[in-house]
């Protein structure tokens, strides 16, 4: 079945969406560092949205079917324009969440990316650390598979996020360490620093 697969090469556990003015297929379950989940869809058009997991902020099919019922009832009973349309009925997905872990809380800024075919591409996310604490993902390439193999047949790399002119901290490694590393004010890859 067609769909959009997410590898998490963040350091942090996130979820997916793939939404047509609402959520209509998610991760479910948190995406684990290192994992790969597929959302199974039809092979269509979505937006899709990766955030950290957060279990309060996962769509639910009720949710789902409240939004559509009032999107609906808006638009035959109440015409509104959309952006008004959406805003009251919460389409319109909130950018940040919380990732908590036993010993502090870290602030999670998403990545949102429109007109995303479900054609079973990779959507490979990754993250880097801000000066200001807050994390940040972002899709960083699709891969597209080969069935046979599992090897990468094709790739796409993406635009890179702008960083911060001066500075930017890569999320501790294993070791514990932060390490700073002074960035030029285009857009760069961040490599995890080793752990040696």
């Amino acid at each position: 079945m067609p769909g959009v697969s997410i590898r998490n090469e963040s350091d942090v556990p996130l979820m997916g969406v793939l939404s047509q003015l609402t959520p209509l297929h998610w991760t479910g379950d948190a995406v684990a560092p290192g994992e790969t989940v597929k959302i199974s869809s039809g092979r269509v058009w979505f937006t899709l949205d990766v955030n950290g997991y957060d279990k309060n902020e996962l769509p639910t099919a009720a949710g789902t079917a409240a939004r559509l019922t009032a999107i609906v009832a808006s638009t035959i009973f109440v015409p509104l324009p959309l952006p008004l349309t959406l805003a009251i009925t919460g389409g319109v997905s909130r950018v940040t969440s919380n990732y908590s872990t036993t010993n502090k809380t870290l602030a999670v800024r998403g990545d949102r990316l429109d007109g995303v075919y479900a054609d079973n591409r990779v959507a490979v996310v990754k993250g880097f650390a801000r000066p200001d604490g807050i994390y940040v993902l972002y899709v960083d390439r699709y891969e597209w598979l080969d069935d046979a193999t599992g090897e990468v047949r094709e790739l796409k790399n993406l635009p890179k996020p702008r960083l911060h002119p001066l500075c930017v901290r890569a999320y501790p490694p294993a070791s514990g360490a932060v390490v700073a590393t002074t960035v030029p004010t285009a857009d760069v890859e961040l490599k995890k620093p080793s752990s040696a």
